[in-house]
C-alpha cells in the first residue's frame, strides 16, 4: 500500500510519510533516509511530518548534530509561510530539544522544551524530559 501512494503520486512530498516510517519501523534505516531525503528533496516548505519524522530516526541512530539541523531547518521555514501546524510544530521543538540536550547544549535544550510545552500543554515528553534533565 506505502509503495503504491508513491507511484500515485511521485511528487507528493507528504507522499513519502507512511512508507518512510514504516520502513523504519521493518529497521531499514537506510531506506526509511532514502525517503526521507526524497520527500525534503521535493518540496522542503511542505514536509513538517518529514522533518519530525526524520529527525526522530536520526536521534535514535544518535546521529544528533544531523537530527538537529534537520530540526531547526523546518522550525526556520515556519516563519516562511508554513501553516503553523501545533502537533508538527511542537513535535520539532521537542526532537530539536532533545538533540541539544544529547550535545551537551543544556541551555537550547531547555529552551526548546519550554517552548514545545508552550505551544503544546500537552506534549508529555517534553514535559518529562524537562522533569528528568532541568527538574522542571
Amino acid at each position: 500500500w506505502a509503495d503504491r501512494t508513491l507511484q500515485h503520486n511521485p511528487i507528493m512530498a507528504l507522499a513519502y510519510v507512511i512508507p518512510a516510517r514504516l520502513a523504519r519501523e521493518r529497521g531499514e534505516v537506510a531506506r526509511a533516509e532514502e525517503l526521507y531525503h526524497e520527500g525534503l528533496r521535493l518540496d522542503p516548505y511542505w514536509t513538517l511530518d518529514l522533518s519530525v519524522d526524520y529527525a526522530r530516526l536520526l536521534v535514535s541512530q544518535k546521529r544528533y548534530e544531523e537530527a538537529e539541523r534537520v530540526a531547526t531547518r523546518a522550525l526556520d521555514q515556519l516563519g516562511v509561510g508554513i501553516p503553523n501546524e501545533q502537533h508538527s510544530t511542537t513535535q520539532l521543538w521537542e526532537v530539536a530539544g532533545v538533540a541539544a540536550l544529547n550535545q551537551g547544549k543544556r541551555a537550547v535544550a531547555l529552551g526548546r522544551l519550554e517552548k514545545a510545552v508552550l505551544i503544546n500543554p500537552n506534549n508529555t515528553a517534553a514535559k518529562s524530559l524537562l522533569h528528568d534533565a532541568f527538574g522542571k
